[in-house]
Order: structure tokens, then C-alpha cells, then sequence
């Protein structure tokens, strides 16, 4: 519990120097001569091949063209949260129900297989400022955000170095309880549909999210088409408890942001 600024991974080395990265450029790119890699791009994974209730190997599609990659060893499946289930049913396992409505053979029935889907509600407070030192889109601020790039550029500080979400905070939404149950993610910018939509002006936003939601959702197929999107129903909210929840850290929140130290920013 408490509050304070979020650390961000960054990798240290000759190329990356300490800017933040993603995992590909510090981990990957360097190894991709190793002989027994072999990464394929523009492809899509469509089931899990069996030979009777042993994985080994995966189909795939790239292009027009479809393929196998055999296992050795192990199939080791990391489609995320959407993409392993989906997998799995188009392979044959999950619930036997689910793989029927879609003429799909059983192979193994796992009753779990799509269920217990669980996502952090999340609802988001923005206001606009009169302050450019903030981040946003304006003639006000245009010579400070050019001057902030040329810091940037020349070693790599600065606020175009932000990680945005740059502070937050783990709060309790009954005191009595042994830990937070809420999470605060506070942006230097207007921040709308995960910033897809853009604000003239500039300003600020506070997120406030559940961590540990009582509504659970599920994934399934929308097709037995290994190309289609999966059916996902994350069933926000069905358990009234974590609208109660959402509502009390936004009362937090509000009271934070509506405090006298953030008075020259509002």
C-alpha cells in the first residue's frame, strides 16, 4: 500500500544505452544467428497437431501456404490469454459442448479450457490544464515540447523520456482489509481509448482499476475457422461487488486530484 513513481524495464548495453525497449530489440535481435532459432513473421498458428493425446508440433499459415513445425521435445503454447484457448479448442480440447457447436472432434475434454477469464476494470478521469509543461497537442506548448526533443536527442532525457504513466498508487478500499485491492495509474497527458483518440490542449489523467475482480468472463470460437477472431465475453461488472469497488476508487481518486497541490495543474 502506498504511493510513489513506477519503474519502467530498460535494458543497459552497447545499443540500448538505457532507452526503454521492447523485449524483442533487447533479448532477440541479438541472438537471432543462433543456429537453433528460427523465428517466422506473418503467420498465423491455427491448432496444436496430435498424435492422440500428444502435442507434437503446430500447424500453421503463412501466406496461402500452410505448414507444420514439429516438436522434438515440447510444444510449449503462449497465445496469451485469448489466443492459447482459442488454440486448444480448435485442437480438440476443451469442453466437449463448446467443441460440438462447432463440428469440432474431441480429443480431450478440459471442462476450464476459455473459462475464469478475469481483466482489471479500468475508468480513467482527465483534465485539461492550462500548464504546457504537460504533455499534449497545441501552439502554446510547441516551443517547449521542440526544445524538449532536442534534449532528447542529444543525451536522451527529459519529458520525451517519460514513460507516461509515471507515478501511481495501491489503496485500500476498506481500511480493514490486508491489502490494496485498487491501483492508481497517474498519466501526464490526456489519455482517451488508450490514447487513439487525440485532445487539443493538454493535460492530465488518473486511472483507477480493480486488481482482483469478482466477474468472471470467458473465451470461446466464433468459428471453427482457426482465422476467425475468438468469441471473448469478459462480463464486466455481472458481480455488483466490483462496481462497488470501481466506484469507491473513484471517490479516492477524485479526492487526490481535487487536492490543493494539484490546485496550478486543474
Amino acid at each position: 500500500e502506498g504511493a510513489g513513481l513506477y519503474q519502467v524495464t530498460q535494458f543497459w548495453g552497447e545499443r540500448r544505452n538505457g532507452e526503454r525497449c521492447s523485449a524483442a530489440a533487447a533479448y532477440l535481435h541479438s541472438a537471432m544467428g543462433r543456429p537453433n532459432l528460427t523465428v517466422i513473421t506473418g503467420a498465423q498458428a491455427t491448432d496444436v497437431v496430435l498424435d492422440g493425446k500428444r502435442a507434437t508440433g503446430v500447424r500453421y499459415r503463412a501466406g496461402k501456404s500452410e505448414a507444420v513445425a514439429e516438436a522434438r521435445r515440447e510444444v510449449i503454447l503462449c497465445g496469451g490469454a485469448f489466443g492459447s484457448p482459442q488454440m486448444l479448442l480448435l485442437s480438440g480440447i476443451g469442453p466437449a459442448a463448446e467443441l460440438a457447436v462447432h463440428g469440432i472432434p474431441l480429443v480431450h475434454e478440459l471442462p476450464g479450457v476459455g473459462k475464469n477469464l478475469q481483466d482489471h476494470l479500468d475508468f480513467i478521469l482527465a483534465w485539461k490544464s492550462r500548464e504546457t509543461e504537460l504533455m499534449g497537442i497545441g501552439l502554446r506548448g510547441l516551443p517547449g515540447l521542440l526544445s524538449h526533443m532536442l534534449r532528447w536527442r542529444r543525451d536522451g532525457t527529459g519529458m520525451i523520456a517519460t514513460p507516461y504513466a509515471e507515478a501511481g498508487a495501491f489503496l485500500k478500499s476498506d481500511p480493514a482489509l490486508e491489502r490494496p485491492d485498487l491501483q492508481l495509474h497517474f498519466c501526464i497527458a490526456i489519455v482517451d481509448d488508450h490514447g487513439r483518440k487525440l485532445h487539443m490542449g493538454y493535460g492530465f489523467s488518473c486511472h483507477v482499476c480493480v486488481l482482483r475482480p469478482y466477474s468472471r468472463g470467458e473465451v470461446g470460437l466464433s468459428s471453427p475457422d482457426s482465422l476467425a477472431p475468438p468469441r471473448i465475453d469478459p462480463r464486466f461488472l455481472e458481480d455488483e461487488r466490483d462496481a462497488e469497488l470501481l466506484l469507491r476508487g473513484v471517490r479516492m481518486m477524485r479526492g487526490i486530484l481535487e487536492s490543493p497541490a494539484l490546485a496550478r495543474y486543474r
